[in-house]
C-alpha cells in the first residue's frame, strides 16, 4: 500500500514538473512569436514607405516608433474602419512625407491582405507590400514577390477616376497617350485569377480609403497629417 503511494507520488511530481516547464516553455514561445511578428510588420511597414533606404543594418522598430503613426478612418459607406498610416522625413514627425492604408480581399484561395503606400496628395503609389496570402505557391504566390510589387514604387497613378477605376492591373498595357498608361499594373504570368482578385481588391480599398478621407475631412477631423 506504501509502495503505491509513493509510486502515485512520484506520479503526479513528475506530471507537476514537466507540465509546469511545458507552461513555461509555450509562455515563453508566444512571446517570442508575438515579439518576431511585431518585428515582422513593422519591417513592411517601414520597407512600404522606404524609410530604411540607405540605412546599413536598419533598426526596424525605432523607425516604426520615430517615424510612422497610424490611425484608424471610417469607410462611411461601409462603416468599416480602415487602419491608416502616416512616414514622417525625420524623427520629429513635423513634415509628413506619405501616408497608406491597410487593405484585405478575397484572393484566388484565400484572404490576401497588405498596405498600399502613397505619396502625400495620395494620387500616386509608392510602394505596396503584402503581409499574408495563400496563394498557389511559384503562381498567384508571386504577389508577394518584387516583380509585382515594385511596380507599385513607380508612382502609379491611384487617384479616383471619374470615368473608371483608379488603377487597371492587366496584361495588356494601354497605349502610351492612353489616359489610363499612369493607372497600368502588370498581371503576375500565369495568375490570372489571382491578378483579377488583386486588381478587385485594390480598387475597392482606394475607393474605401479615398471616401473616408474625404468623409473624416468634411467632419473636421482630417488633420493636416493626411
Amino acid at each position: 500500500m506504501k509502495q503505491a503511494l509513493k509510486t502515485i507520488g512520484f506520479m503526479v511530481l513528475i506530471a507537476t514538473v514537466f507540465g509546469a516547464g511545458v507552461t513555461g516553455i509555450r509562455l515563453n514561445t508566444r512571446a517570442i512569436l508575438e515579439r518576431n511578428r511585431n518585428l515582422a510588420f513593422q519591417r513592411a511597414v517601414v520597407n512600404v514607405f522606404g524609410l530604411a533606404a540607405g540605412i546599413d543594418d536598419p533598426d526596424y522598430a525605432k523607425l516604426y516608433q520615430e517615424r510612422v503613426t497610424r490611425e484608424e478612418l471610417v469607410d462611411p459607406e461601409t462603416q468599416q474602419p480602415i487602419t491608416c498610416y502616416t512616414a514622417y522625413a525625420d524623427a520629429a514627425k513635423q513634415q509628413p512625407e506619405a501616408v497608406g492604408f491597410e487593405f484585405t480581399g478575397r484572393g484566388f484561395w484565400a484572404p490576401i491582405s497588405g498596405i498600399m503606400a502613397l505619396n502625400l496628395d495620395r494620387t500616386k503609389t509608392i510602394g505596396l507590400t503584402i503581409l499574408e496570402q495563400q496563394e498557389t505557391p511559384g503562381l498567384g504566390g508571386r504577389v508577394a514577390e518584387g516583380e509585382f510589387t515594385d511596380q507599385f514604387r513607380q508612382g502609379i497613378v491611384a487617384s479616383p477616376d471619374p470615368k473608371g477605376r483608379p488603377l487597371r492591373v492587366s496584361s495588356t498595357p494601354p497605349a502610351a497617350d492612353s489616359p489610363n498608361a499612369g493607372r497600368h499594373v502588370d498581371t503576375i504570368t500565369g495568375a490570372t485569377q489571382t491578378s483579377m482578385a488583386m486588381d478587385r481588391m485594390l480598387n475597392e480599398a482606394l475607393v474605401a480609403y479615398d471616401r473616408a478621407y474625404q468623409a473624416a475631412k468634411q467632419g473636421g477631423h482630417a488633420n493636416e497629417l493626411r
